[in-house]
């Protein structure tokens, strides 16, 4: 539960994407770049949109826990990167009611948590 608090609390404010060199880039492409992945732009837009709508959290917060939660998942010594998170954002987004917007800090958490476990 601890783990859950301090996710959901640094997530918020982790965020080295929101000013990384001085030309704007999209989000979707800051996280492409980080994951040394440029041509995989287009799958990281297409995720961030439907988590967006699928989300409480806008898509600069979805972003933000996502370079969170690769952090999380890295300190265990486990790989990731953030179009892998955001797949299983993606995947465990499904699984919820759809009627109404999820809390993707909250899916994270688990995501991470089971990742860990493993």
């Amino acid at each position: 539960m601890r783990q859950l608090v301090l996710f959901t609390c640094t997530a918020i404010s982790t965020l080295a994407l929101v000013n990384c060199g001085s030309r704007q880039k999209t989000i979707e492409s800051k996280l492409a770049s980080i994951d040394a992945q440029p041509r995989a732009e287009k799958q990281y837009a297409a995720l961030l949109d439907e988590l967006d709508s699928k989300c409480q959290e806008d898509k600069q917060a979805i972003a933000d826990l996502t370079v969170r939660a690769v952090e999380l998942v890295k300190q265990a010594d486990k790989e990731a990167n953030h179009l892998q998170m955001l797949q299983a954002l993606q995947v465990a987004s499904h699984s919820a009611d759809s009627s109404k917007p999820v809390k993707c800090a909250e899916l994270y958490a688990a995501i991470v948590i089971s990742i860990q476990t493993q």
